[in-house]
Formats: C-alpha cells, structure tokens, sequence
C-alpha cells in the first residue's frame, strides 16, 4: 500500500514541468526558425532540379525515386507505375499555424505531372493536417499467470 504524497512535492514536480515545457516550446520556435532559413536556401536548388529533370534530364526521376524510398517503394504496384512515368515534380507546401510562432499546421504535397492517358489533372495534392495530440500505439500486455 503506497502513502500519501506530500502536496508540495506535487506542487513543485508541477512546477518542474511547466519550466520543461515552457524550455522545449522555447526551443520548438528557434528549430523552427533555422529550418526556414535553410528552406528558403534550399529552394532555388529545388526549382533548378525541377528545370533539369523537365528539360528531360533524367528520364522517370520522381519514379525511380519514390521506388527506392522505404516509405513508398513497396506501396507502388505496376498500374501505379505507368502513370508516374509522366511525374516531372514532386512539391512540398507547409501549412502556417495561426500565429507566428506557431509550428507547421500541416503539409501540401504536390505531383505535377506531364499530360499523359490516366487523368487530365496537371497535379494531384494532398493535404496533411497535423494536430499536437500524439496518437499512442497501444500493445497487448500478456500477464504472468502469479499463482504464488
């Protein structure tokens, strides 16, 4: 049987993690801060990539790109492989927060593709909204049948 805890125990544990997450939102901002510095660095190299791969420079770039990823390469079937031969680009659009300081809401990609004979669309977006309730993964506990 457990003993009561002292309430100014509580209290200053409390305390102790406001200043943890007053500290970590503090340094959530200045990441955020550098990360756009260097994404306003990256663009022009992106935009010259996106000329290079269109002028035909490297055929099927973003396919063989998305093939070789851990993420998408095993998610991409042969019918799925006809039409993005005709992806030429492949665009990343942050969504702002309401304020200033706030973190990304949320991502826009963005695949442009030549005209080809799947769809008449001249990109296909989809929209990902993030939201700062972290979604647990739970697993099963197996118990120790404890007969003694």
């Amino acid at each position: 049987m457990s003993s009561p805890i002292n309430s100014t125990i509580i209290q200053k544990l409390d305390s102790l993690d406001s200043e943890y997450a007053a500290i970590r939102r503090q340094q959530e901002i200045e990441t955020r801060a550098l990360e756009k510095t260097y994404e306003a660095k990256y663009q022009p190299l992106f935009s010259e990539r996106s000329k290079v791969i269109a002028e035909g420079g490297v055929p099927e770039f973003w396919l063989t790109v998305l093939k070789n990823t851990a993420n998408f390469g095993p998610e991409i079937d042969d019918h799925d492989k006809e039409a993005l031969q005709y992806l030429v680009d492949i665009q990343a659009e942050e969504i702002p927060g309401e304020k200033e300081e706030d973190l990304i809401a949320g991502l826009k990609i963005t695949f442009v593709f030549n005209e080809n004979p799947f769809f008449e669309n001249k990109s296909l977006s989809k929209t990902y909204h993030f939201s700062e309730v972290n979604d647990m993964l739970r697993h099963e506990i197996k118990c120790i049948d404890s007969d003694t």
